[in-house]
């Protein structure tokens, strides 16, 4: 009991420092995006899916092209404006979750907000992409340089934020709570894994269900396996669409997790927590609180009431009743057969029963005897000697004499 407690006061002074587990953020981050899914997710699929349908183009495009060298520059631009287009709206995306995390009301979005984020999410993003790509070759600082600028997307969205602000908030934020930071980028990137595989297959059940469940053929259908498996794992359109849908996928978490991070972590400072828990106790109107408390007074009144009329005289229970009723419902099939079998009873002899069993005995004795007698009278002869048959004659009598005298008194 003692550990548990311990434990229950640890987790609570680590959520009350802004430290949480990672699992437990993801868990907060899911849980934020599926209560607000409507009011958060439209803006980050206004700048997330031209960018990521426009990447897939440009990559089937220029793998494809003859004169892709011509063409090169004004895709790249075009590019690049989606890009920007796409880093503005996550800063935004990432202002309304905010908005919903910290309960306070949504300002006014204008023009010139927009600017102001589209240029500070330019400027540092834009050099994000190569240092991503430097921290993802070695490896060790990727943690590091995605906390920073995911922060910075968050902090760039804010109202009224300086960039020299949102540069040194975010540099804080990147060093902060290492371990959580790893566990969480971990965790995401088995996910994504996991995700793009699942897209994979898709892609390759897709043609055979089309087929199989409504007849309709198609390239991948009329191919062989292995032709299909070949050009699918060579072809750079296919990877592109993988992973472009798992970037619609994860990357909302990964942007979330991170928001939920730098709420968590400025609560210690600016008490975001506590203003919001406030204001959900106040969230509720006067006049549902006036109904609910009535209902409870209602409901509490009733109650007491029951418990008076009851009184101790018919509360009681028959002892009697109770235990012929147990014994009626043990004696049921579904509960014999788990009881012991009950040991033999030892049967009692009367008077009667004793003579009875004497007679029988006398009797069998008498039988016994007879059939001893009868069996020494009646044995077999000795075997036959040579003797004339006068003697034999003789013999006989003399051995059967007693037998033949018996037969003529019984007669």
């Amino acid at each position: 009991m003692k550990r548990k407690v311990k434990k229950r006061l640890k987790r609570q002074s680590a959520k009350d420092s802004g430290k949480i587990s990672a699992i437990e953020l993801l868990e907060e981050c899911v849980h934020v995006l599926r209560t607000n899914m409507f009011d958060t997710l439209p803006a980050y699929a206004l700048g997330a899916i031209p960018f990521v349908l426009g990447l897939i183009y440009f990559i089937s495009d220029m793998s494809q092209r003859s004169d892709a060298l011509e063409v090169l520059p004004t895709a790249a631009t075009t590019m690049t404006a989606l890009f920007l287009w796409k880093n503005a709206w996550q800063s935004i995306f990432l202002r309304r979750v905010m908005d919903k995390l910290t309960l306070r009301e949504p300002e006014k979005f204008s023009f010139s907000d927009f600017g102001r984020i589209f240029i500070h999410q330019g400027i540092v993003q834009s050099l994000g992409v190569f240092v991503q790509i430097f921290s993802f070759l070695i490896f060790l600082p990727i943690a590091w340089t995605t906390s920073f600028f995911a922060s910075f997307a968050v902090y760039a969205g804010e109202p009224r934020t300086r960039f020299s602000e949102a540069i040194k908030s975010a540099w804080r934020h990147s060093f902060l709570y290492p371990a959580q930071n790893h566990v969480m980028l971990f965790s995401l990137f088995i996910a994504s894994f996991l995700l793009c595989l699942n897209i994979a297959a898709l892609i390759f059940l897709v043609p055979w269900a089309l087929k199989t469940f409504f007849g309709v053929e198609t390239l991948f259908s009329k191919a062989n396996g292995l032709e299909i498996i070949v050009n699918m794992v060579f072809n750079t359109t296919f990877w592109s669409v993988v992973f472009g849908l798992c970037y619609l996928a994860i990357n909302p978490i990964l942007k979330t997790a991170y928001a939920v991070r730098v709420f968590h972590a400025d609560s210690v400072h600016k008490g975001y927590d506590i203003i919001a828990a406030l204001k959900r106790l106040g969230a509720m109107p006067m006049k549902k609180t006036l109904i609910f408390a009535i209902c409870a007074l209602c409901f509490s009144t009733t109650i007491a009431a029951e418990t008076t009329k009851s009184s101790p005289e018919s509360a009681r229970i028959d002892s009697k009743k109770m235990q012929k009723a147990m014994k009626k419902v043990l004696a049921k099939r579904e509960y014999t057969w788990r009881l012991p079998p009950a040991p033999a009873r030892a049967v009692e002899e009367n008077a009667f029963i004793a003579f009875l069993k004497g007679i029988g005995k006398t009797i069998k004795s008498w039988m016994d005897a007879l059939d001893e007698l009868l069996r020494e009278l009646f044995n077999k002869p000795p075997p036959a000697q040579e003797m004339s048959t006068f003697q034999n004659i003789v013999a006989w009598l003399g051995a059967n004499g007693l037998r033949l005298a018996l037969i003529l008194t019984v007669v």
